[in-house]
């Protein structure tokens, strides 16, 4: 007889490795739906014209699902420049992704969600970018 070794529980946080505060890192957090690091650059002279100072990109893989936040000084300078942030990153038709942008905030701490591609979403992906946008939302 072979014994049964206990799975441990899947974690509901991401790694540590996303360099967020703990409090953000949580936000991020969808039980099934993990995050991993995205290679998705913007110009550092753009995210400073837009009052960012600190910006990440990561990914859902299940299904795919572009989270990209951004930290401002205060939540006045956040909305301030939301509307024009959100038409950089494809808002407003571009012909890169992040596609179908979405977006909510927290504070200082703005959460853009976008597809990578042009396909038609999905009732699951928008369910997905759903639980994201929700996770996110609030107050610090």
């Amino acid at each position: 007889m072979t014994p049964v070794t206990p799975t441990p529980p899947a974690s509901t946080s991401p790694p540590p490795t996303l360099g967020l505060p703990d409090f953000i890192q949580t936000r991020l957090a969808v039980p099934g739906n993990p995050i991993e690091v995205l290679a998705h650059g913007l110009a550092a002279d753009k995210l400073l014209a837009h009052g960012v100072r600190e910006y990440r990109a990561y990914e859902a893989t299940a299904p795919r699902v572009w989270l990209l936040v951004f930290r401002f000084d205060d939540q006045p300078a956040l909305l301030a420049h939301q509307k024009d942030l959100e038409a950089l990153l494809g808002g407003g038709g571009a012909d890169s992704p992040p596609y179908y942008v979405k977006s909510t905030h927290t504070g200082a701490w703005l959460l853009v969600t976008g597809f990578p591609s042009h396909k038609p979403v999905s009732p699951e992906m928008e369910a997905a970018r759903t639980a994201f946008l929700s996770r996110f939302a609030g107050e610090e």
